[in-house]
């Protein structure tokens, strides 16, 4: 009668490969939204998509360079590990999409896989969140922190780019509009582009703000979200 012999070499590198896959998925995982991670796991190779009604969010520490020569390296990681991985619970609380960090800067949209309402109110919900999480934030710390917060709606191009550290982003003049939202508001403040005042107009109150000069030289009408109706 023959001998069975057991290959535990073969069971070694089968359990390694299977470790290493499952790292790469939960790379892939914390870098890109679920469904274009599963879209590269398919085997596509390029992604791009179009999506007419995004609603983009930037929101800017204000005073964060200024803030920083007064804190160690080690203080200032950990305030914004903190502060964006609670900004990362709350967009997933709302169903939207974080695109990612630039800096002291979070950038998130909604809209972007059907994971919004028809008026975008997600975004807005998320952004007065943020605003609280901050005022929060500065009460129990010695440095006030605070937020400027811009929100545009309209279209916006999604893809996947680069070979080294790949990453999901978004592009477009909602792109472009909703970080002149933000740079050109106020502090602790919500400013939005006409498109999304017209969307949640009946939901939230705003205050007009007429003869806002972007830097390209276009004159636009914004809005300062005042709260909710």
């Amino acid at each position: 009668m023959g001998v069975a012999y057991f290959n535990f070499g073969y069971v070694r590198n089968f359990l390694a490969l299977e470790t290493e896959r499952r790292k790469t998925e939960e790379v892939l995982a914390n870098a890109l939204p679920d469904l274009i991670a599963q879209r590269l796991k398919k085997g596509e190779t390029t992604i791009a998509d179009s999506h007419a009604e995004a609603v983009v969010l930037f929101a800017d520490i204000v005073g964060f360079s200024k803030l920083a020569l007064k804190m160690s390296p080690r203080y200032i990681v950990d305030l914004l590990n903190l502060l964006f991985t609670r900004f990362d619970r709350l967009a997933e609380k709302h169903g939207v999409e974080k695109i990612k960090t630039i800096g002291d800067c979070y950038m998130a949209a909604g809209g972007l896989f059907g994971r919004v309402t028809s008026d975008g109110s997600e975004v807005v919900e998320l952004a007065l969140d943020m605003v609280e999480v901050c005022d929060e934030m500065a009460r129990s710390t010695d440095y006030p922190v605070q937020l400027r917060i811009g929100i545009a709606t309209g279209q916006v191009i999604s893809g996947v780019i680069g070979e080294k550290r790949t990453a999901f982003d978004i592009w477009g003049q909602t792109v472009n509009l909703a970080s002149r939202m933000e740079s050109t508001g106020r502090k602790g403040q919500i400013q939005v582009s006409e498109s999304t005042y017209w969307r949640l107009k009946e939901r939230y109150i705003f205050e007009k703000r007429e003869g806002l000069v972007l830097k390209e030289g276009e004159e636009v009408t914004a809005f300062f979200l005042v709260g909710r109706a």
